[in-house]
């Protein structure tokens, strides 16, 4: 093993490290925030796992860290509904390295900031969202799903 990789391994480390914490902070505000106003509905956080009751869909998602392009790490939520014998992808996000909830690992379609006082409201709403436009309300024969939320709503 060459220095560079040395190097590369313990970046690496640093950063995962970094993530975690961001992460357990993000897991906390959820917690302490989990209420929207204007939806009946609210975040359960339980350990790295996140439920929004939808629609009479539960909705989770649990953290996983994915490495973006650039070696920073970000945790990437899922949302899935189990339906028959499959799992419904619902939405997905990621908590970048700073600090913001975004659609995509690039950041161009930011959702808001990890400690924002409505987080409840831009999770809930997008999960909402992507029950109502997934397969879970298409008529029999349908298997495909719309995009839960276009960047701009």
């Amino acid at each position: 093993m060459n220095h560079q990789q040395i190097v590369e391994i313990a970046n690496a480390t640093n950063r995962l490290g970094a993530a975690a914490d961001l992460n357990q902070r993000f897991l906390a505000h959820c917690a302490s925030n989990a209420t929207p106003q204007e939806f009946n509905t609210q975040l359960q956080v339980n350990d790295s796992q996140i439920t929004i009751q939808s629609f009479g869909y539960m909705a989770s998602a649990a953290c996983r860290f994915v490495r973006a392009s650039d070696g920073r790490f970000a945790a990437e939520y899922v949302f899935r509904v189990p339906f028959e014998d499959k799992q419904v992808e619902i939405w997905r996000c990621y908590l970048s390295a700073d600090g913001r909830i975004v659609e995509d690992l690039s950041g161009k379609d930011p959702v808001c900031d990890y400690d924002n006082a409505y987080i409840a409201k831009h999770i809930c709403g997008r999960v909402m969202l992507g029950v109502l436009r997934s397969a879970l309300f298409a008529s029999s024969g349908h298997e495909g799903f719309e995009p839960a939320v276009a960047a701009n709503e």
